[in-house]
């Protein structure tokens, strides 16, 4: 008899949470429009003229139009799971193609994208490896992945409140940045670069933080999350416990760690130092910039 596993993440719980969002995504993504110029930045010193560019987790495009502004000779596909979402993103202008397709699974011929970005997108999947060896299939030599992931440090406020109340998951899991090195390595990418940061957001209240959670369709999409909905005495044991991370100048403190990762196909191109977080990248492979 076949055995089988229960995935870690509910697929169906994530798609649905992200379509319900698509009215207020825009509204509520200020910390994941900061991540995504963040990437963009660590784009603008690599050497590079994409003619295919694969836009994975597009969302409601705000990637996919930096994107098109600036590679404007360049042919876009924003991809997404979420259909409600991506539909938001059909007033942008420019070569792009837009295809609802899961990330890990996507529509696309082998070796057909010059550059991929996905911004946080990949924690999302249940089974990470079979992702990143997709998005290599789809990379010509020497073609280039960026992207940005969370690391285990996101959400430990909210992680720690809830785990004093009781013993149910309600708080993803993620993958240390070294780990997430080395599965781009086993993914068969080129001397992957790494660099970690951590963001904190400051709310009046954890109502808040709540609310934009939920406006962007961050849900726990645990697979062994409780499916009842939580009591009200945990609720205001969990609110007790997260007052205590607060201070009456900066609020309620939501800390992010994000990780940012940068593989090649083919030749090494660059190469991590070590944990001061230092990028060594070959001159020959650096631009000036506005060049």
């Amino acid at each position: 008899m076949k055995r089988t596993t229960t995935p870690l993440l509910d697929r169906k719980a994530i798609m649905t949470a992200f379509n319900k969002a698509a009215g207020s995504y825009d509204s509520a993504s200020v910390l994941q429009r900061e991540i995504a110029d963040r990437l963009f930045d660590r784009l603008e010193w690599v050497r590079l003229d994409p003619k295919v560019i694969v836009d994975i987790g597009a969302r409601t495009g705000y990637t996919s139009q930096i994107l098109a502004q600036r590679f404007p000779h360049a042919r876009i596909i924003a991809t997404d799971w979420a259909n409600h979402l991506l539909q938001q993103s059909e007033n942008i202008k420019g070569n792009i193609t837009r295809i609802c397709a899961q990330p890990d699974k996507l529509p696309l011929p082998s070796q057909c994208a010059d550059l991929m970005i996905a911004n946080l997108t990949w924690h999302w999947l249940d089974d990470r490896h079979r992702g990143l060896l997709e998005w290599r299939r789809l990379l010509k030599p020497e073609g280039l992945l960026i992207f940005t992931t969370c690391g285990p440090d996101t959400l430990y406020e909210l992680r720690s409140s809830f785990a004093a109340v009781d013993d149910q998951p309600h708080v993803h899991l993620f993958l240390d940045m070294h780990d997430i090195g080395d599965a781009l390595m086993a993914a068969q990418f080129v001397d992957p670069v790494m660099q970690a940061e951590h963001l904190t957001l400051a709310y009046s209240s954890a109502n808040g933080l709540f609310r934009d959670l939920r406006g962007t369709g961050v849900t726990n999409a645990l697979s062994s999350r409780r499916r009842s909905l939580t009591g009200k005495h945990r609720w205001r044991g969990m609110l007790s416990e997260y007052q205590k991370f607060s201070t009456p100048e900066d609020g309620f403190p939501a800390t992010v760690e994000v990780i940012y990762g940068l593989g090649w196909a083919g030749k090494s191109l660059g190469s991590y130092s070590g944990d001061q977080g230092e990028i060594i990248v070959p001159i020959a492979h650096l631009k000036t910039r506005g060049k």
